[in-house]
C-alpha cells in the first residue's frame, strides 16, 4: 500500500511540475536581437559590381551603376563585388569618407560601412592600374 501511495504522490508532483501552477505556458521574452534591433538605425546599401571584358572587341571597365545618392548622416553600408572579369583585381575609393576596399579578386567581394558626414558630390573610382581612366568611376551625392 505505502509503494502505490509513493508512486500516486510522484505522478501528481511531476503533472503540477509540467502545468507550471496554473496550467498556462509562460510567453518568451522578446529575443536579445530583436530588442537591441529596435534601437539601431540600419545602414543603406551602396552595392556596386564590377565587371571588365577585355575578350569583346574593345576592353571595357565599368561598375553595375556609376550614381548614388544618399542623405547626410546616413550609414552607408558599400559593397564591392569583383562579378565578371578575366584577371584583374577591382578597387572601390571614395577618397572624401576614407572608403577604401581594395584588391578585390574575381568573384570575390569586401564591405565597409561609413557615415556620410558631408554633403555634396563626391567621385568613388578603382584605382587598380588604369581603370578609372577606361571608365571604372561614378558618382555618389549626399544631399
Amino acid at each position: 500500500m505505502r509503494s502505490v501511495f509513493s508512486l500516486f504522490l510522484v505522478v501528481v508532483i511531476a503533472a503540477a511540475g509540467c502545468l507550471g501552477g496554473n496550467g498556462k505556458q509562460a510567453s518568451p521574452s522578446a529575443s536579445p536581437s530583436t530588442a537591441a534591433g529596435s534601437n539601431a538605425t540600419a545602414a543603406k546599401e551602396m552595392y556596386v559590381v564590377a565587371t571588365d571584358v577585355s575578350s569583346q572587341p574593345t576592353t571595357w571597365y565599368r561598375f553595375s551603376k556609376s550614381a548614388y545618392t544618399f542623405k547626410a548622416n546616413d550609414k552607408i553600408n558599400v559593397t564591392l563585388k569583383n562579378a565578371v572579369g578575366d584577371i584583374n583585381q577591382h578597387a572601390l575609393i571614395i577618397d572624401e569618407f576614407n572608403v577604401k576596399l581594395e584588391n578585390v579578386a574575381v568573384s570575390d567581394s569586401k564591405s565597409v560601412i561609413f557615415t556620410a558626414t558631408k554633403a555634396g558630390t563626391f567621385k568613388f573610382y578603382c584605382n587598380v592600374g588604369n581603370h578609372r581612366t577606361l571608365g571604372m568611376e561614378g558618382t555618389l551625392t549626399i544631399s
